[in-house]
């Protein structure tokens, strides 16, 4: 038996070689989770996972990224949402009309009533859109052959007859709508311009009435006036001429709260004032015609310059023979 060399390898032991340390292996990242995550998130309207928006108790809106949301609130977003018994179809399409316009609910809906009221404000309302077709065309058949002249059941028959013809009774229904709308505008027309013209006659006897007042005005506040033929255009004016929208400058100042309040006043106090002005320049006059009998009038003429009296001292002198209280 041939000696072992403790350099040769053991007989009984593999011929695998020496072991050898096994070669580190670089395992890329999956992806794979990340995609279906993105995906799922898409679905329920989040394309962007690093801005997933949140609203605060206080009504602020946040975004947090996906990584940094707990287990609980991930769970939450990927939910299945669409097999929620409390919506209908009807409300999931109004929910997603709703974002497609990128508006709140309340903008939206506020420009839903906005686009009602413009549509209503330009579209003429008629009374004849608010009748059935069968009662428009039983109305007709009345109006045609008269009331008396028609039973219910000939009626009944006349419709049957006309909607056997779905077609041609469709649009015998619009001819008839659109006969008695202009028969409406007509009608509304001649109301309109009845109406303008009983406004226009109340507005020319209102004028000849204050014409035939500032003619006849003669006294204020028991003072006796004369009104040139200028002052009494100036008023005329005043009251009567408008503009483009049918207001007067008077009635600019009825809409101004400050002078309506100062016009109100002076209607009811104004005779009062007026008569204490002149009972008061009354006064005035009667003491200094008094005093001139008497050689006292505060008016002197001196013939020096030096002697005349200083604006401030006749201001003065001329206040205390107005006797105001």
């Amino acid at each position: 038996m041939p000696d072992l060399d403790a350099n040769t390898l053991d007989p009984f032991e593999g011929n695998e070689g020496p072991a050898q340390k096994p070669e580190a292996q670089t395992s890329e990242p999956d992806t794979s989770d990340d995609s279906l995550i993105s995906a799922l998130l898409e679905a329920n309207g989040i394309k962007d996972s690093s801005k997933i928006k949140f609203e605060e108790e206080d009504g602020t809106i946040v975004e947090r990224p996906w990584k940094d949301l707990s287990k609980e609130e991930q769970l939450s977003i990927l939910s299945p949402q669409s097999d929620n018994p409390d919506y209908n179809e009807d409300e999931i399409n109004l929910i997603q009309k709703i974002r497609e316009t990128k508006q709140s609910p309340s903008d939206y809906l506020e420009a839903l009533k906005k686009e009602a009221i413009t549509a209503i404000e330009q579209s003429p309302l008629y009374e004849i859109d608010g009748i059935t077709d069968d009662e428009l065309f039983v109305l007709d058949a009345i109006d045609k052959y008269g009331e008396e002249n028609v039973s219910d059941e000939q009626l009944e028959e006349l419709i049957k007859n006309a909607k056997s013809d779905p077609d041609l009774y469709a649009k015998t229904i619009e001819n008839l709508r659109n006969t008695y709308k202009h028969k409406e505008d007509e009608y509304n027309y001649q109301k309109q311009q009845e109406l303008e013209a009983q406004q226009e006659q109340e507005f020319k006897n209102f004028s000849t009435s204050v014409l035939n007042e500032i003619q006849s005005l003669d006294n204020i506040g028991g003072q006796n006036i004369e009104l040139s033929v200028d002052d009494m255009n100036d008023v005329a004016n005043f009251i009567l001429n408008r503009d483009e929208d049918g207001n007067s400058e008077f009635g600019k100042i009825i809409n101004d709260p400050k002078q309506f309040v100062q016009l109100a006043f002076w209607a009811l106090k104004g005779n009062d004032i007026m008569n204490e002005i002149s009972s008061q320049m009354k006064m005035a006059y009667e003491k200094g015609v008094e005093a001139g009998k008497k050689g006292q009038s505060q008016l002197t003429f001196n013939k020096n310059p030096k002697d005349k009296p200083s604006a401030r001292n006749h201001i003065q002198s001329s206040a205390t023979s107005l006797d105001i209280e």
